[in-house]
Parts: structure tokens; C-alpha cells; sequence
């Protein structure tokens, strides 16, 4: 299991290459700097100007390890490449079942993912009491527009009570003004979670289109949108712990600093309650994709449980 994270920024030409089994990353004509592939556990660029060998892309899939770009326009993370499609030798039989599921099973999961993310986010506010009224209601829905009822309630009295900010409203799609470092900071955290679980999702022989909820007409990541919901609490309190300081960011795009803190989010400890201990981030999404895999093959919501991480006990 990797513990590193490597940001790469625009300022240099990048040549990423493998070198004696290990990741050589150069910089212009700098001498090159090396790392174990199994040190790395996520790896951004944030730039146009760089080479990337076939056999880097070759091992990065067969260790699981994300690579992901950005886009020239807001440098906002938005391309995901190398994920490991036929690594399980229970694809066939896990594709099937995905494509298999009925509409009645998809809203069951649905039900309990948005539960659980209700769940994390009135404990991480401290309002427990009014988010088991919300949460029964989730799981009690009769359709997915009555959910998407319960969520959107919920969010109001969520954000409200999570940012007391009086500048801050909450653009989950479209990115406000350019000045508006706070949901930037969000959305870019948010992507990198994203990242990690559609390489988890393909690393347990699941197909990230086969969705539960979110369209997958134009978006061969919609498993992914449906997955990051029980972790977006995690990405929140990073935001909430230093708002300060990205409010007071005045330039157009975040600060590099403020990348690197958002790329961080992989190594925050969850508690997953299912398995009564804490892990990183990283890990906790690999054990909850397991879940929803046996999920699927089981047809049974049970092993959602494992999707299901709090703040450490």
C-alpha cells in the first residue's frame, strides 16, 4: 500500500520513465529523481508539457495506482489514465451481474449509500439527532425523485451549519466566479477521491458505467459519482479545517499549496465501522469497492456496510 502522493506541477518539462523497477520523474535537464513504485499511491500533473513512457503506464495499472491529469482551461483535475479494466479474474461474472441489476435494486443500494453519506456528515457537524430523522427518510424513499428530495433538503441544512461564511455558497457543478477559491478547493478535492475510486471500482473487475443513479449517457465515470457520497464528509472537514486560509486566496485558480493540501485528503484516517478500526482514506475506498462488489455478486445491501467510515474513534 503506497503512502506517497506526487504532485507534479506546469513549471518544467516532465519525462516520467521506469528505471531499475522504479518511477524516474525529470524535470527538464535536471537529474532525475526516483521512487519505489510501491511507495506511490497517486500521482498528478498539472501540466501539458510532459512524456509519459508505455511502460510507466504499464505498471502504474498493474499496481493500481492513478495517474491523472488536468485541464489547460481552470487546472482542474479531469482525465484519469491506466485503470486496471482486466485485473480480477472474476470480471466476467462481476460485469454480468452489474449489468444484470434491476431498478428496484439499484434505488435499495442508492438508498443506503445516501443514507450513510447523511450519516458522516451530521456527525462531522455534530448534529446526529437530525440526520437519523434525515436518514430514515432516505432509506424510507419510494423513488428516486422522493430521495433526491430528502437529499437536497438535507444539503441545505448541512452546508449551513458546516461553513459559517457568509461569502460561501455551494456550486457543487458549475464553478462560480473565478475569484471563488472555496468551492474550487471542493470540487479539486472531490475530483482526487473520485480518481481513487473509479481505480478501485476497475481494480475489483467492476465496469465505473454501470451506475447506480448518476447518467452514464456521456460519463463512463457515473459508478464513481455514485460511490464518492458515503466520503464526501472527508474532503468537507478538510475544507472546513482551513477555511481560513483558502478564503483568502485572491488569485483566479488555486495556489499550488492548496493543491497539495487537496491531495492530501488520500491520507486522512477514517474508522470503518464494519471492520472496528481506522485506515487511510486511500485504503478505506479500496475495502469499501470490495464491498460493493460483493454487494452485487450477493445481491445484498449488507456489504455496503463497508463503504461506511467515520471520523476515528
Amino acid at each position: 500500500m503506497g503512502w506517497r502522493s506526487l504532485y507534479l506541477s506546469n513549471k518544467h518539462h516532465l519525462t516520467l520513465s521506469i528505471d531499475n523497477q522504479r518511477i524516474s520523474i525529470q524535470k527538464d535537464n535536471q537529474l532525475p529523481a526516483h521512487f519505489r513504485v510501491e511507495d506511490i499511491n497517486f500521482i498528478l500533473i498539472d501540466s501539458y508539457d510532459f512524456n509519459v513512457s508505455g511502460r510507466v503506464l504499464e505498471v502504474l495499472a498493474k499496481h493500481n495506482i492513478p495517474l491523472v491529469l488536468t485541464s489547460s482551461k481552470d487546472h482542474m483535475p479531469c482525465l484519469q489514465l491506466a485503470n486496471p479494466y482486466s485485473s480480477h479474474h472474476r470480471i466476467g461474472r462481476i460485469v454480468t451481474a452489474q449489468s444484470k441489476m434491476t431498478q428496484k435494486e439499484k434505488l435499495t443500494f442508492w438508498k443506503k449509500i445516501i443514507s450513510y453519506k447523511i450519516q458522516t456528515q451530521g456527525l462531522l457537524i455534530n448534529e446526529k439527532e437530525q440526520s437519523e430523522v434525515m436518514k430514515e427518510q432516505a432509506l424510507k424513499a419510494k423513488s428516486t425523485a422522493s430521495l433526491l428530495g430528502v437529499e437536497g433538503s438535507w444539503a441545505k441544512y448541512y452546508w449551513k451549519r458546516l461553513v459559517d461564511n457568509e461569502n460561501f455558497n455551494r456550486i457543487p457543478k458549475v464553478y462560480g466566479d473565478p475569484n471563488d477559491t472555496m468551492n474550487s478547493f471542493l470540487n479539486y478535492t472531490y475530483a482526487i477521491i473520485r480518481a481513487r475510486i473509479s481505480s478501485a471500482i476497475s481494480e475489483n473487475g467492476m465496469l465505473p458505467l454501470f451506475s447506480l443513479f448518476h447518467r452514464r449517457d456521456y460519463n463512463v465515470f457515473a459508478l464513481s459519482d455514485d460511490m464518492i457520497e458515503p466520503y464526501r464528509w472527508v474532503a468537507d472537514k478538510l475544507f472546513s479545517e482551513n477555511i481560513d486560509e483558502i478564503s483568502e486566496n485572491i488569485d483566479s485558480f488555486l495556489m499550488i499549496e492548496h493543491k497539495k493540501l487537496a491531495l492530501s485528503i488520500l491520507h486522512e484516517r477514517v474508522f470503518i465501522v464494519s471492520k472496528r478500526r481506522s485506515f487511510s482514506l486511500d485504503e478505506a475506498i479500496r475495502i469499501g469497492m470490495r464491498g460493493l462488489r460483493e454487494a452485487i455478486l450477493h445481491q445484498n445491501d449488507c456489504y455496503l456496510e463497508d463503504t461506511l467510515c467515520i471520523m476515528p474513534q
